[in-house]
């Protein structure tokens, strides 16, 4: 009950002229140390005001010639942003004002009542330089400035430069009346947009990275969980990737991506929704049951350890569609014990390294870690899972979202669910 009172009220506050999409808090947290995490970071700023992160070890320096580290007993760089009263980080010296990009803003569509990016500006980001100009490679030395200036790195976080939501959005100037009607409401694009280099090299893919620096990416997703989350502007940290041209992907250097929402999405809170109505009726997680149910069943089981499983959903929307999903409840990836993260790693590497072996292809797919929203205590039913949506059928074949999909939202899938597992299963390791 109280979790429903909690979606009403919220509902209600977003009706109210939906501009107020979370409450700003009386103080915001300094950016966390990542110590805890085993990780160092060392934070810059680029030439446009927006914030860079260079990850590593404890105990290593995250970047050749790092004047200086946070989180292994390392103070922060020269030059690297403060952070605002808001959770934005600032230039040293400066004030909150950014360049930020215009017009972005969120739109709700009156028949669906679920809110839409408008981001225009987006039109003219980079779209599939040749490697010797990739931005996300370290900058050499005698070459063109890259989005990391530093010859070396381990993993590099920053700002987007072609976000979808950002820290300073405008209250208007996307063509909008100042004053629409009640039927069609508006609110500001605000948010954050992350870029995340999983490695300096050009050529690779997450699946081909080696075990160890899979799980390093693992601690700083879960650090960018944890110090985003704490934005007051930020109700939801969705950490994602999608890889290969067939899914839309402008640039090829390994990478993916951080939304920090200003709401809680349609898709993660029509399963908040479904969740609490399963623990409302049984007492249990959902999300547990159904780990349960298919380590019982095993028909579509891909992998298992102690505390991971790795299976195709009972009723996917892509083919070859897979979940990896803890074992013991864990709302975020904040919950996690080292082992546990270590397995979660191991579990990612073999399915995407499966999914390429299965067509003799780079599989192109979305990567979606699903987690609790982190505008509330999370509720009994928020339970950690990686989902991947891979896009080919058959070796030439992509699956698109054609009328029944995009137009009715019924999916129509191609690949018996327990088939698909068999063939996964099969090709793990």
């Amino acid at each position: 009950m109280e979790a429903s009172r909690r979606r009403t009220a919220a509902r209600c506050a977003c009706r109210r002229r939906r501009v107020t999409l979370r409450a700003v808090r009386d103080s915001d947290p300094s950016p966390s140390a990542p110590s805890d995490l085993g990780l160092t970071v060392d934070r810059r700023q680029l030439p446009d005001g927006r914030y860079l992160l260079l990850y590593g070890d404890a105990g290593q320096a995250p970047t050749e010639g790092t004047p200086g580290r946070e989180g292994g007993g390392g103070s922060r760089s020269e030059g690297a942003g403060r952070t605002g009263a808001d959770g934005t980080e600032q230039p040293p010296g400066g004030d909150a004002s950014r360049d930020d990009p215009p017009g972005s803003r969120l739109r709700r569509d009156p028949a669906l009542d679920e809110w839409v990016i408008v981001a225009p500006h987006r039109q003219d980001r980079t779209y599939r330089p040749p490697p010797e100009r990739c931005p996300f490679c370290p900058t050499r030395p005698d070459g063109e400035p890259t989005e990391i200036p530093v010859p070396a790195f381990e993993i590099a976080v920053f700002e987007n430069r072609f976000p979808g939501l950002s820290p300073g959005a405008a209250s208007s100037g996307d063509g909008t009346p100042p004053d629409p009607p009640a039927l069609f409401e508006t609110a500001p694009g605000r948010g954050q947009g992350e870029v995340v280099v999983y490695t300096p090299h050009h050529e690779g893919s997450l699946g081909a990275l080696p075990l160890e620096k899979v799980e390093r990416l693992v601690r700083v997703w879960t650090h960018r969980y944890r110090e985003l989350g704490v934005r007051p502007y930020v109700r939801n940290v969705f950490i994602f990737e999608n890889r290969g041209e067939a899914i839309g992907v402008t640039l090829e250097h390994p990478h993916g991506q951080i939304y920090g929402h200003p709401l809680v999405p349609p898709v993660p809170a029509r399963m908040l929704e479904v969740e609490a109505r399963h623990h409302r009726r049984t007492g249990r997680c959902l999300r547990c049951d159904i780990v349960a149910g298919e380590m019982e069943s095993g028909d579509r089981v891909i992998r298992s350890s102690g505390t991971v499983l790795t299976h195709v959903p009972f009723a996917p929307r892509w083919p070859y569609e897979a979940h990896i999903a803890t074992r013991p409840h864990r709302a975020s990836l904040l919950d996690l014990r080292p082992a546990e993260r270590l397995e979660l790693a191991a579990a990612l590497k073999s399915l995407l390294e499966s999914y390429d072996r299965l067509f003799g292809r780079p599989m192109p797919y979305v990567l979606a870690v699903m987690q609790a929203p982190t505008a509330a205590t999370p509720g009994p039913g928020s339970h950690l899972r990686i989902e991947v949506y891979p896009a080919l059928r058959a070796p030439d074949r992509l699956k698109h979202r054609a009328g029944s999909e995009t137009a009715m939202g019924l999916t129509v899938t191609d690949v018996l669910p327990e088939t698909a597992a068999g063939r996964l299963r099969e090709l793990a390791q």
